[in-house]
Parts: structure tokens; C-alpha cells; sequence
């Protein structure tokens, strides 16, 4: 397994390549977070190994990738990227997996990528790299120290921005959609427990405020009238997928 600074070095060379063709990929994941966020990415309790490097990529550059990837060493997964590449490609360098997320980034909910890509450089804001972790409906111990990670680094705020969570955004797309509402305000609910338990009383300060501004913001924005036909129906309808994640 490499070393979260080798894993860095890599996503480095491939998003200078990337730029030099003036394309939309863009880093996302653990080695984001830990990117735009080296300080408290190294807070004792919220350490951990990356395994592999994911990105998102806009629909016009993914054809552009190959060429990227194999100057930085780099082999496409043929088989994989034949059944999948209209949403996803695998590239490998050894035993080291790039995974590039097409157009939108489809897990328990779906994000539309498209026009997050260019708003900061080499990563995602800090708001879809947390949207990205409230997603998960399957919580486990690396999505609570990534999003700890995240509201430790990141100010709540209304711009994008590589220290300031846009909350406006996530309110945007919370009130239009009662399954990301809901899944992600389960999943608040499991930070801050997860919060209480393992962090110092600075950091737990810190965590909850940032966290209780943005579940404000959720709550107060005004709901679609689809959100509303769909919270009628409430929990008696799953509102998520759980994805099967690729194998090689």
C-alpha cells in the first residue's frame, strides 16, 4: 500500500498533466480532503491511509484521459472502461487504482459533477467532498475523520472556495431532493455521535458548530414541492442505492 505522501505525488503529476491539456479533472476522495486539508488531516485521531486515488472528470475530457494517465505510468483497465466508461474509468500503476467518476459521481445518491469541476483547482470544493461522505448511508470509521477532517479545515459560508464549505449549495440541493435531505440529516446525526466520542472537547466545538450552522441552513431553505410529495411518503420507500463498489 503506498504512503499517503506517495499517493500525493501521484495525484500531483497527473493533475499537472491534466492542466497542461487545460482538462476538467479534478481530484476527489481521502487524498482530496487531505490535500486542502494537510493540518487537520494529521490530528491524531483523525489519521488514516488512502488507498487509491479517485477523480471526477467533465464528459468531453474523459477521452483525453487515457493519454494523461499513461504518461504518468499509468495502464487503462480495458475491460473495466469498455463495460463502463460512459461514468467511469479504472486506470493502474501496480497495484496502486485510479478510479475517474464521468460526468457525475453515482453512489448511494448522485452528484451531478459537471458544473463543480472548475470552481476551485486540483480538487472539488470542500462542500461536494462533504456531500460525498453525508452520501454514504453505510457509514463507516474513514467517513467520519474525513468529514471531521473537512469541517475542522473548512469555514460554513456561501461561496466556493478551498477553505469554505458552501452551504448555500448543499441547502440548494437538500431542499429539491428528500433522499439527499434525509440521508445526509441521518448522517449528521451519526457525525455527531461519532464526534462525542472520539474527539477533544476544541475540536468537538469546532466539528459541531460548523455542523450545526449547516443543518440550519438545510432546514430553513424552502422545499420543492417534490420534496414535499416525497416526504408524504417518508421511510416506507428506500431513497438510496448501495452501490456494489468495482472490482478489478
Amino acid at each position: 500500500m503506498k504512503s499517503n505522501e506517495e499517493l500525493q505525488r501521484h495525484a500531483s503529476d497527473i493533475l499537472a498533466r491534466a492542466q497542461s491539456k487545460d482538462s476538467s479533472l479534478r481530484l476527489l476522495g481521502g487524498v482530496a480532503i487531505r490535500r486542502l486539508f494537510p493540518e487537520p488531516a494529521e490530528f491524531p485521531p483523525l489519521q488514516r491511509t488512502c488507498k487509491d486515488l479517485d477523480f471526477g472528470v467533465g464528459r468531453k475530457d474523459a477521452k483525453g484521459l487515457a493519454e494523461i494517465f499513461a504518461s504518468c505510468g499509468f495502464e487503462a483497465d480495458r475491460q473495466f472502461n469498455a463495460l463502463h466508461g460512459a461514468t467511469r474509468l479504472m486506470f493502474m500503476a501496480g497495484d496502486l487504482q485510479a478510479d475517474v467518476f464521468v460526468r457525475e459521481f453515482a453512489q448511494c445518491h448522485t452528484l451531478d459533477l459537471e458544473p463543480r469541476l472548475r470552481l476551485i483547482d486540483a480538487a472539488l470544493p470542500p462542500a461536494d467532498l462533504l456531500l460525498m461522505k453525508l452520501q454514504v448511508v453505510e457509514t463507516n470509521e474513514k467517513d467520519f475523520q474525513d468529514m471531521c477532517v473537512i469541517l475542522l479545515g473548512a469555514e460554513i459560508g456561501s461561496t466556493d472556495a478551498p477553505r469554505v464549505i458552501n452551504a448555500e449549495y448543499i441547502a440548494d440541493l437538500t431542499a429539491q431532493d428528500w433522499g439527499w435531505y434525509t440521508t445526509c440529516a441521518d448522517t449528521m446525526d451519526k457525525l455527531s455521535a461519532y464526534v462525542d466520542a472520539n474527539l477533544p472537547q476544541a475540536e468537538q466545538t469546532v466539528v459541531l458548530s460548523r455542523l450545526k450552522q449547516l443543518r440550519q441552513k438545510m432546514d430553513d431553505r424552502p422545499k420543492s414541492m417534490k420534496w414535499k410529495m416525497r416526504n408524504a411518503v417518508g421511510r416506507k420507500v428506500i431513497w438510496y442505492q448501495l452501490p456494489e463498489e468495482a472490482r478489478r
